[in-house]
């Protein structure tokens, strides 16, 4: 059968609909479009919208199968921005809605999710505030041409999320768990929670998505057709970082820095950090060429902890400081909190306290688990509860939760913040407890 009649590509052919796709290269749907016949779009994702009605000439879905099905092929935009001379993906790429159903019976080659994934036409506009989705100038378009380690590490992301949703445990899925491939909430406000396969309890609907962190690496490569060369970076590159960091555990603060050429002076306030970041940088470059590249990819967040001669952690780790006008319009699933924990994971490098000096310890990749989510959730209540009722002498403190507690994060008393009841309060954050991470991540 001719696919062409009506349309100005070959339906069946990839190629055919690619070159006629990146003929939106640095361009804007308004060039390719007759404003007369547009008619507005409401709701997200406006520029998908607008792109598959009136540039590719189909009706908007949300079908279990691919957009292009006579060519086996998925069509997927998305928002850049530029930083620092880099593409910034503004957001996760949903796939689509997990079945909880359907997943168990499922494998991974032969799965919903690969359906999509594996031709994926990508068209990716550069976000502007002000202006129109029509008017948004393309920077991407492409196939999402998948490595090979990558699409091992989706496998194995996919694996982890079937192997949640068999065992009962849907509920208990956290973004954090895996690495390029999430199980992401909705987000919608009034979400109701579904039944799972093998437990009475219900759980959060989910979605498939890809990492904001890995897209914007696959975005950047593709924009400066800048593809990395296979190297000896595979799916061992965490368990391989470790074993480099081995190098320097049980070395003194001063013989680390020493050997990477590090101020280790008292006035360098940051010192640790920054030696801790040399040192992960370091170990990678040993490696492979590529690591540090493929790094970039799993967006862990460095996080140096220093510890007493008895392994107590000396200080709580904070999060970025919250604006109470702003967190008491949230809902928990649209939390800056939830967000923060459900999908950042972190390498933890403890540095011992022995003399006079710190010794390297230990080593840990570390993300919350779901469990302890929910009880940062109550903290989380409370401290919404408190600001509603301008009852700003009781935040949660480090006693009353065995994950996070509230306090202060200013420079003094006087550095302050408008709640919206009018009234000042010091500038304050979320903190994860010292001993949540001596028990719960030290001690893992």
């Amino acid at each position: 059968m001719n696919f062409m009649t009506n349309k100005p590509y070959d339906e069946t052919s990839i190629e055919s609909i690619t070159n006629y796709a990146k003929q939106l290269q640095n361009k804007r749907l308004i060039d390719f479009v007759d404003k007369k016949n547009i008619k507005p779009l409401g709701g997200k994702g406006q520029f998908g919208q607008y792109l598959e009605k009136y540039f590719f000439g189909y009706d908007i879905n949300s079908r279990k199968g691919v957009d292009f099905e006579h060519a086996n092929l998925e069509l997927k935009s998305g928002g850049v921005v530029f930083r620092k001379g880099a593409l910034v993906s503004k957001e996760r790429l949903s796939i689509g809605l997990i079945n909880f159903t359907d997943i168990v019976s499922e494998t991974f080659y032969k799965s919903t999710l690969w359906n999509k994934l594996k031709n994926t036409l990508l068209v990716y506009y550069e976000f502007q505030q002000a202006e129109s989705p029509l008017y948004y100038k393309v920077r991407v378009v492409g196939i999402h041409e998948l490595s090979k380690n990558d699409i091992l590490q989706i496998k194995k992301d996919w694996e982890l999320i079937k192997t949640k949703v068999i065992n009962g445990e849907a509920h208990l899925i956290s973004g954090g768990d895996t690495e390029f491939l999430e199980a992401s909430t909705t987000g919608s406000r009034n979400q109701k929670s579904i039944k799972q396969p093998n437990s009475e309890i219900v759980a959060k609907p989910r979605r498939f998505a890809l990492k904001p962190r890995y897209m914007s690496s696959v975005l950047n490569q593709m924009y400066f057709n800048n593809i990395i060369l296979e190297g000896e970076v595979n799916m061992e590159l965490l368990d391989n970082l470790i074993e480099k960091l081995k190098q320097y555990q049980g070395k003194s603060f001063e013989e680390v820095s020493s050997a990477l050429y590090m101020d280790t002076s008292e006035s360098n306030k940051a010192r640790f950090a920054t030696v801790t970041t040399s040192m992960v940088l370091n170990s990678l470059s040993q490696i492979s060429p590529t690591a540090l590249e493929s790094w970039k990819k799993y967006d862990y967040k460095i996080k140096t902890v220093r510890m007493s001669k008895n392994r107590y952690v000396k200080e709580s780790i904070s999060f970025p400081k919250f604006d109470p006008k702003m967190l008491v319009k949230e809902t928990w699933e649209t939390s800056k909190l939830n967000e923060y924990l459900e999908n950042t994971k972190y390498l933890f490098i403890f540095w011992r306290e022995e003399g006079e000096s710190f010794l390297l310890d230990k080593t840990v990749f570390w993300n919350m688990p779901a469990e302890d989510i929910l009880e940062a959730k109550k903290v989380w209540k409370k401290t919404i509860n408190c600001l509603k009722n301008n009852d700003l002498d009781n935040f949660p403190k480090i006693k009353d939760n065995r994950v996070c507690h509230v306090r202060p994060k200013a420079r003094n008393s006087e550095d302050t913040v408008r709640t919206h009841h009018g009234s000042e309060m010091v500038k304050s954050t979320f903190w994860i407890n010292a001993n949540y991470i001596r028990e719960s991540i030290y001690n893992s």
